[in-house]
């Protein structure tokens, strides 16, 4: 319990800056993002879907993501990691692996983040 007030302060502030750090305000700043992302690994977007989620947090939206990407596997793997490590808060929900013996790999990838309501 010592120095309690400043530990809540601080917390206080923390949380703060992870809300403008890493919760988008436009659902453009998560295209533009992943676009950054696939492209520094190597990864082609085939095709996506976002769509908003059903159940709002105090103060964020839920914004839920489906995307075929196509690349080699060190590729996919690096982009993913990239996705994980991202400054930008993203939750990889599912990921599926297929693709052509003869052709680059395909991934389906299921992911969601929130966008700050009344920004």
């Amino acid at each position: 319990l010592k120095d309690l007030p400043q530990k809540v302060l601080l917390a206080s502030h923390e949380i703060s800056d992870f809300y403008k750090v890493r919760f988008p305000s436009q659902q453009s700043q998560i295209l533009t993002e992943l676009g950054k992302l696939s492209s520094a690994n190597g990864v082609r977007i085939e095709q996506g879907r976002i769509k908003p989620g059903d159940n709002t947090v105090e103060g964020l939206e839920p914004v839920e993501m489906e995307y075929d990407l196509a690349g080699n596997y060190t590729s996919l793997a690096r982009f993913i990691n990239a996705l994980e490590r991202d400054d930008m808060f993203f939750i990889i929900n599912s990921v599926s692996l297929g693709g052509d013996p003869q052709g680059p790999v395909k991934l389906s990838v299921k992911l969601e983040t929130y966008l700050k309501v009344g920004s």
